[in-house]
């Protein structure tokens, strides 16, 4: 994969990885894999991830956004919908989404979290959206240990996206799209995370 970015000076140190590859049917597949650094432990990444109202305040442009079916706090069927975006139509998404805790993790003392999530099947209720596809998506959050050294961070996160959303665009629009839409939205999660840590 092809570093699209390095943060140099902020505290997150955000790294993003980036390839594309085209489908049968044409569509370009983005795939991203992410590393960065937040100042919360790992549980509350979690919470503020599965929490919708912070999402869709994070997102203007979300349409809709809902849990379909729970069985559990581990296992989530979720609807979410983008507003049309100039040229781009409406898009949707169904799918799965699983969140698990992994104490001790790799021996240590420290407990992570993996969330997962891949579409479920079906085609889009409205006319005007077209169902998009998430081949696979997830993150893993490990809590660091606390010491003077890692003041400021208190977790770490790694994420992987493979995302079809059933458009026709060249490798380089679908890069600078992710790069920039990316690093805006982990930017923002972070300063609404510290806000919310603080209040």
């Amino acid at each position: 994969m092809e570093l699209i970015h390095q943060e140099k000076d902020a505290k997150h140190g955000l790294r993003l990885y980036f390839k594309s590859y085209t489908t049968k049917s044409d569509h370009r597949v983005t795939v991203l894999r992410g590393e960065w650094f937040i100042p919360v432990p790992a549980s509350e990444f979690v919470a503020f991830m599965n929490n919708i109202k912070e999402q869709e305040r994070l997102d203007e442009n979300i349409d809709e956004y809902f849990i379909k079916d729970s069985d559990d706090e581990e296992n989530f069927s979720i609807y979410l919908s983008y507003k049309k975006l100039l040229v781009a139509s409406a898009r949707d998404f169904l799918y799965f989404k699983g969140v698990r805790q992994i104490p001790k993790y790799k021996g240590t003392e420290q407990s992570a979290w993996m969330e997962f999530s891949r579409s479920l099947p079906g085609k889009s209720e409205s006319k005007a959206k077209i169902r998009a596809e998430i081949l696979l998506s997830g993150h893993l959050i490990v809590d660091l240990p606390q010491d003077k050294a890692n003041r400021a961070h208190r977790a770490k996160v790694t994420m992987y996206s493979e995302v079809d959303l059933k458009m026709s665009v060249p490798a380089f629009v679908s890069k600078k799209l992710a790069q920039s839409n990316t690093k805006k939205y982990i930017e923002k999660c972070i300063e609404r995370m510290q806000a919310l840590s603080k209040s």
